[in-house]
């Protein structure tokens, strides 16, 4: 393989390192880069100094890290043997020591260890690629044994002239930390390294640009896992309407058999909500929050099921078993991007801004002939046969949650190439989940067992070795009295009685959504912020009940969900039901006993949280009004003449998601939908809290936005209103937990069938 560059790293440096090197490849500067270039079988150190030898330029990249690594050492020692000029890259403001510093204080530095350093990468390739356009003459000569070899001599002394010029485009003002620019296309033969899994995990994911505990040349200890015998035999039902297509996952049936069926890059534990490794074994964040780089597993295999039969891995035209590897994420997310792949609702449409490049590809003008080179730029990357990279347009702070939902599962190219459409029937699907089809009567049941080539550390700590649904709309909760199923999920008109009946059989969930009344800041009244004040404050989220909400829910007197980031310790409220603060608001606003107060209009814009008459008039007297002071018009009047609406989300696990939804002036999700928000000073809190990867930090900013809109003094924006709930019938030999997403997990349940009847 030719290369331009050797690039010499610290391994916990790798993030940085895959950022350079995407930067150069991308502009066709060949980059030679341990681990990705070192094939599988090559014995290391040989493939290092062969490397060294056949580059034109030897690139370090400096930091503590690379200080105290020997290897980076003995890649530098070896480069200065072989006459290689060599180019150090200082990403932290620190000088070398030791045999550090005698081989590079003397030579031409390019630092980059503060912010704003886009500009300076661009340069720097751009320069870089024009030297290398030039043909270097290289003279060789022939050895005793046969072997040609190029004259280091002459190569040195044309990088002479070159780092020269380098040194004097560049050096001067070079100062920052790094921007991430697109990334460098996949190998285009996909070769599977044998690579030893870790048994253990790390659990705490660096964030800083730095690799994880175990470093990736590491030996990981062996441990010999028992497999858990699952003859636990779970019964329930599911809406008949099902898509095994895991992109086409919105409806909650549908998404929780994209739960069983395939993994996700992460996970997120039942216990307590964090992010853990599931097809991605561990992965790191740049220090600006835009490049992800994930590392693959590279032993979870693809397996069909044949109907009521066995099941069997998938394996290539060559023989050889097809592995999960980051070329099926990267295709799962063209996909996600490709206009022509709709589906009845496309949850994806939300993150498709988020991916560079995405967005370009599902807005081009001419969908059927969309240029296979802007597909191609896409910034989600396969850099080696284990890593993915994905680059965003900016820091968004929650995408690694959202990295577990199944639009972002690995999809098989082959089969969906091959087969169209019909790549999801049963018997035919490919995949890699905890679960895999055995049985479907289309309008009847469906059956689910367990994959039985799943690692064993992945498949979960459940017994469930085999799901039996039930298919349809009927009366569950009936089948559920009568023991034939052993959960039934509990609508709103049946959970009191329940209650009543079986105080100790009812599990109940957090749902991730919240929902709010909009207001129409950019005119009177509601321009007045001590009148949006009034009408929260006036607002009784206690008696709306059957009325109101077809849904159980929670009140929500801010935009924290319980569990949440900066969720309140004590659940209390900043601002609760108050008539008497309500009216002197309005009084203080210019509306004395409502005098003068202009006629409202609201509309119902969403179909399953309402508000009802009687909470209109409620509402009313609380302010003080005389009735019909509030309409509730019948049909959408449009946006400049309508005063409130009921507004909503479904949101990921990470609360900024919920205040760039539905708070941010900018998003084209809230001026798309709901009131266009004119844009102030909070609007730069929400940026500045998307911006953190510190927790802390980002907790800190989000209790600010939190008491700027909804404090004493608050701005209300919006009124919150409440989050969904769902309440579930269970029996006592089934022991369950969902995740934070409100997916059930069924590889984590356990049936007791010792009392089961």
């Amino acid at each position: 393989m030719t290369h331009d560059i050797f690039v010499s790293y610290s391994s916990k440096d790798k993030a940085v390192a895959d950022t350079i090197v995407a930067s150069l490849e991308k502009n066709n500067i060949r980059c030679w880069y341990a681990p990705r270039d070192i094939k599988p079988g090559d014995d290391w150190g040989s493939a290092i100094t062969a490397a060294i030898e056949d580059s034109n330029l030897f690139l370090i990249i400096f930091s503590g890290n690379a200080n105290q690594s020997q290897r980076v050492l003995d890649e530098v020692n070896f480069a200065i043997s072989e006459e290689i000029p060599i180019l150090p890259f200082r990403i932290e403001n620190l000088d070398p020591v030791g045999a550090m510093k005698l081989h590079l204080s003397s030579r031409h530095w390019l630092d980059a260890y503060e912010p704003s350093w886009e500009v300076h990468i661009k340069k720097l390739v751009s320069d870089v690629s024009t030297i290398l356009e030039v043909k270097i003459e290289e003279e060789r000569i022939q050895l005793p044994d046969g072997v040609e070899k190029v004259q280091h001599q002459e190569k040195k002394r044309k990088w002479v002239k070159i780092l020269v010029v380098l040194a004097v485009v560049l050096i001067l003002g070079t100062m920052g930390w790094f921007s991430f620019p697109a990334l460098f296309s996949p190998t285009s033969k996909l070769k599977l390294i044998d690579t030893p899994f870790p048994s253990k995990v790390p659990q705490s994911n660096n964030i800083t640009g730095v690799e994880s505990e175990q470093e990736s040349n590491s030996t990981p200890t062996e441990t010999v896992l028992e497999p858990m015998v699952r003859e636990g035999v779970l019964d329930t039902i599911l809406d008949s309407s099902l898509s095994f297509d895991p992109q086409n996952s919105f409806l909650f049936d549908n998404s929780s058999l994209a739960e069983n069926l395939f993994l996700n890059l992460v996970n997120i534990d039942t216990e307590n909500g964090k992010i853990v490794p599931e097809a991605a074994e561990s992965w790191t964040i740049s220090p600006d929050g835009r490049l992800y780089t994930f590392t693959i597993r590279p032993d979870i295999p693809w397996v069909t099921h044949t109907l009521s039969g066995e099941t069997e891995q998938v394996f290539d035209e060559s023989g050889e078993p097809r592995m999960v590897t980051p070329y099926d994420f990267v295709y799962a997310i063209q996909r996600l991007c490709d206009p022509n792949v709709r589906f009845d609702f496309n949850f994806g449409e939300d993150f498709v801004p988020m991916i560079a490049g995405c967005n370009e590809v599902f807005t081009y003008e001419d969908p059927q002939n969309i240029p296979q080179d802007l597909i191609q730029s896409i910034s989600a990357k396969a850099v080696s046969d284990t890593e993915l990279l994905i680059e965003l347009t900016s820091s968004q702070t929650y995408f690694l949650s959202l990295t577990a939902n199944p639009i972002f599962t690995p999809l098989p190219a082959w089969a969906i190439e091959k087969y169209g459409d019909a790549w999801t029937n049963p018997g035919l699907i490919p995949t890699n989940g905890y679960f895999v089809i055995d049985d479907l009567v289309l309008g009847e049941s469906l059956s689910l067992e367990r994959n039985p080539f799943l690692p064993e550390d992945l498949a979960g700590e459940g017994n469930i070795g085999q799901i039996n649904f039930t298919l349809g709309n009927g009366d569950s909760y009936s089948l559920w009295e009568n023991n034939e199923i052993d959960l039934a999920y509990l609508p709103h008109e049946l959970s009191a009685s329940h209650i009543i009946n079986y105080p100790n059989k009812i599990y109940s969930q957090t749902d991730r959504g919240v929902f709010w009344i909009s207001l129409n800041t950019n005119k009177a009244p509601f321009d007045n912020p001590q009148v949006r004040r009034a009408f929260a404050a006036a607002f009784n989220k206690e008696s709306i009940g059957t009325l109101t909400y077809k849904l159980d829910y929670g009140i929500l007197n801010d935009l924290v969900l319980p569990g949440a980031i900066a969720a309140p310790d004590s659940g209390e409220s900043k601002l609760s039901y108050d008539p008497e603060s309500a009216q002197k608001e309005l009084a203080e606003a210019g509306y004395l006993n409502c005098q003068g107060f202009p006629v409202v209009h609201f509309y119902n814009y969403m179909g399953t949280y309402q508000l009802s008459e009687m909470d209109i008039r409620d509402w009313e007297t609380a302010l003080g009004c005389p009735e019909n002071t509030i309409i509730i018009d019948e049909a959408f009047i449009g946006f400049d003449q309508t005063d409130m609406i009921t507004a909503g989300v479904l949101v990921g696990d990470d609360q900024a998601l919920v205040y760039e939804y539905t708070l941010h002036c900018n998003n084209p999700f809230i001026q798309n939908r709901y009131f266009s928000i004119p844009c102030g000073p909070i609007d730069d809190l929400i940026e500045s809290a998307n911006q953190k990867l510190n927790l802390a930090e980002r907790t800190a900013l989000y209790q600010e936005i939190e008491e700027t809109l909804f404090g004493e003094e608050g701005t209300f924006r919006i009124i919150p209103l409440a989050y969904p709930i769902s309440n579930y019938a269970v029996h006592d030999w089934l022991y369950i937990t969902t995740n934070p997403r409100g997916v059930p997990p069924y590889y984590q349940w356990s049936v007791d069938m010792s009392i089961k009847p």
